[in-house]
């Protein structure tokens, strides 16, 4: 009995395992597949999945983007970076944060900015500076200065959520205070 229980105990673990194998064969990312000589997905130390048809690479501890047809967007040269959102990714180059669009120009923000988020539907990205949260539009300029303790990395219904100490407000996509902070 306890011989019949191993083999079925085996069994079900090596199920599992082909099932975990199979799923991640399946989510790989789906390569370019063209004849082009400037694509080659080996040059790569890893391609992160397709947003909005344009992938992030990385190799030497670079970061850039290429198209689904193997058209290089930005070559390998940001020391961090974010998938494309709305049209835009947030990324890092020499200390700077900032963005680049889908035809590979990059805006780079405040050089003393400690972090950037993705851009939400607004073409806004949080930031932050000495710990203090803040706003920047696609072309590096300050929508709100970094001095709020909490904004939401994306809207909601139009909407952010922006914290000042233990009170809370909503901003619109214009910087507008919808709400004051008196909750």
């Amino acid at each position: 009995m306890n011989r019949r229980i191993k083999i079925i105990g085996a069994i079900t673990l090596l199920m599992i395992c082909l099932s975990f194998a199979i799923i991640l064969l399946v989510s790989q990312p789906q390569l370019p597949t063209n004849n082009s000589s400037q694509f080659d997905p080996s040059q790569y130390d890893f391609v992160d999945g397709f947003s909005e048809d344009i992938a992030l690479v990385y190799v030497n501890k670079k970061y850039g983007f290429i198209t689904r047809t193997g058209k290089i967007i930005a070559k390998p040269q940001f020391d961090f970076a974010f998938g494309f959102k709305y049209g835009y990714a947030a990324v890092k180059l020499d200390g700077k944060y900032g963005s680049i669009d889908r035809e590979g120009n990059i805006i780079l923000a405040d050089d003393e900015l400690d972090g950037i988020n993705s851009f939400g539907e607004d073409h806004l990205a949080s930031v932050t500076k000495q710990g203090k949260f803040g706003l920047i539009n696609t072309r590096g300029e300050y929508l709100l200065e970094p001095i709020y303790d909490y904004i939401d990395f994306e809207p909601k219904n139009g909407f952010r959520k922006f914290a000042i100490g233990a009170k809370i407000g909503f901003i619109d996509k214009d910087g507008n205070i919808a709400t004051k902070s008196e909750f």
